[in-house]
């Protein structure tokens, strides 16, 4: 098959904007998964920095370290100490998600002045607790952020479904009772 030249002034082909698209549309759904909330950090590791003199390693990720409830070094490094209990496993394991790019779980001190990092999952794939999730889906159902667990925890007309608070209209129809009555 013959690619034809474009002509000056022409429009992009499919192929040419998905491949200018698609670049971006992964990046932006990498920042969206990244979140730094209370004593956590929930993204990619971005840099993984070791300073030879002193043996401590600053870690960046794609999230906002200046969420967190300690203080991030310069603003945006979390700091792994060598007197951190698995200091090795730990600096192996962010060298090994910074590579991958794979989502990781950072557990931090809180309420101190430098952030510390205590503890990683990697890969990380979901929730643990209703802690790991952000404020608008505030509840972790089986690794799982979610709006809601149940029809008490949705406002109003609300119903909970599938995780999400739905507004009851006419074409929504909420879920019956056993016997077919509606619920109360």
């Amino acid at each position: 098959m013959r690619h034809r030249r474009a002509k000056k002034g022409s429009r992009l082909s499919i192929q040419s904007a998905a491949a200018v698209i698609l670049p971006i549309a992964v990046l932006f759904a990498y920042e969206a998964a990244a979140e730094c909330s209370g004593d956590v950090c929930i993204g990619t590791i971005e840099r993984v920095y070791p300073d030879p003199g002193t043996n401590r390693v600053f870690v960046g990720t794609s999230g906002t370290e200046r969420s967190l409830q300690c203080t991030p070094l310069s603003d945006v490094y979390i700091v792994l100490a060598p007197n951190q209990l698995l200091y090795g496993e730990l600096f192996k394991l962010l060298n090994t998600a910074a590579a991958t790019g794979q989502l990781v779980r950072l557990q931090m001190n809180s309420g101190t002045d430098q952030c510390r990092l205590l503890s990683a999952i990697y890969p990380y794939s979901g929730c643990v607790t209703n802690n790991d999730c952000p404020a608008a889906k505030r509840f972790c159902v089986i690794d799982e952020c979610k709006q809601c667990r149940s029809q008490a925890d949705c406002s109003g007309t609300s119903i909970c479904s599938d995780g999400v608070c739905r507004t009851i209209s006419g074409d929504v129809i909420p879920p019956t009772a056993p016997g077919g009555a509606s619920p109360p």
